[in-house]
């Protein structure tokens, strides 16, 4: 196990006590939340940027405009937590993380998500070392985007089916103990739906925390082949082919879907496995909820092999 380096604080209304302590910061946020959140507040930014996209162009400006702050704050979900870890690493300053939703790893991780010609890339990075778990301000959200969460530790379920092929076809490197370390964390999920769905205090926080060792098990590994494999490179193609902002969780949870049906003898988990905890907590995964048209999606399904080729992607299904 790597040294930890992620370091959370938990609580209730955390969030509005944090920022009142503040002394000179920028807020990069989502709204909503910030429209209701500021007005509990009494110690305002120095400037507030309202997240739109990550796509590199518009970040660069951003950071590339006078600043005059020590500080700056993410509040809302990965499109203002990336762009808060991106200004934090270009002006060389601290970042708070707060989000609002937990629909996704991104506010734990040290790599940054940024769109380049909508292209996925990875780049920079940010320690995840102050961020702020306030379970009021999470459960506040629709519910929906809490437990789209859930896909970036359930995304093991196919992942290690495309960690097996790599390994039998293509002799890619491979570790037994972290491929059963994260088969591990996949089954501790799954075994505790009714945890994910109530969204208590200790439902948010088992949530947080199975992420947490998420990213944990990646950086022992080295990289995030243990979790991201064809389901991730699927949904990085449909983003490619169709730009719109889609909810990261729900495109993936499809995404899981479609692959383990796909990956026969290599499959790890089964399809019902899968599909059964994501109806009982109420999990949004079907394409008609995710805004995704059939035609985009037999369109890259198509596509994808040639996708997986051209960005250099690990070795799996496609």
């Amino acid at each position: 196990m790597p040294e930890p380096f992620i370091k959370i604080r938990y609580g209730s209304d955390l969030a509005v006590k944090s920022i009142n302590d503040l002394k000179n910061y920028t807020a990069v946020v989502a709204d909503p939340p910030w429209r209701n959140f500021k007005q509990r507040i009494n110690n305002y930014p120095h400037e507030t940027i309202i997240a739109e996209n990550v796509d590199i162009d518009h970040l660069n400006d951003l950071a590339n405009k006078p600043h005059d702050c020590s500080e700056v704050v993410g509040l809302g979900g990965g499109v203002a937590i990336d762009t808060s870890k991106y200004l934090s690493w270009k002006w060389n300053i601290p970042v708070i993380r707060i989000p609002s939703i937990i629909s996704a790893d991104a506010f734990l991780t040290r790599e940054i998500g940024v769109r380049d010609q909508h292209r996925v890339r990875y780049i920079g990075k940010s320690e995840p070392n102050n961020i702020i778990i306030d379970y009021n301000l999470i459960r506040g959200a629709p519910p929906k985007y809490n437990y789209a969460g859930t896909c970036d530790v359930l995304s093991i379920c196919t992942a290690l089916g495309d960690w097996k092929i790599g390994k039998e076809i293509f002799h890619d490197p491979f570790d037994k103990g972290i491929f059963n370390k994260a088969y591990r964390l996949a089954k501790k999920m799954l075994r505790n739906p009714h945890k994910v769905k109530a969204l208590s205090n200790d439902g948010i926080k088992f949530l947080v925390e199975c992420l947490k060792e998420e990213c944990y098990i990646c950086e022992d590994w080295g990289n995030a082949r243990p979790e991201e494999g064809s389901e991730h490179h699927l949904a990085y193609c449909i983003e490619r082919i169709s730009p719109k902002l889609y909810l990261h969780g729900s495109l993936v949870g499809l995404n899981i879907l479609t692959v383990l049906k796909l990956q026969g003898s290599y499959r790890v988990f089964s399809v019902d496995e899968l599909k059964t905890y994501f109806d009982e907590i109420g999990h949004h995964y079907l394409a008609s909820q995710i805004g995704l048209s059939r035609e985009t999606y037999k369109k890259a399904l198509k596509y994808i092999q040639e996708y997986v080729k051209l960005e250099k992607l690990e070795h799996g299904l496609w």
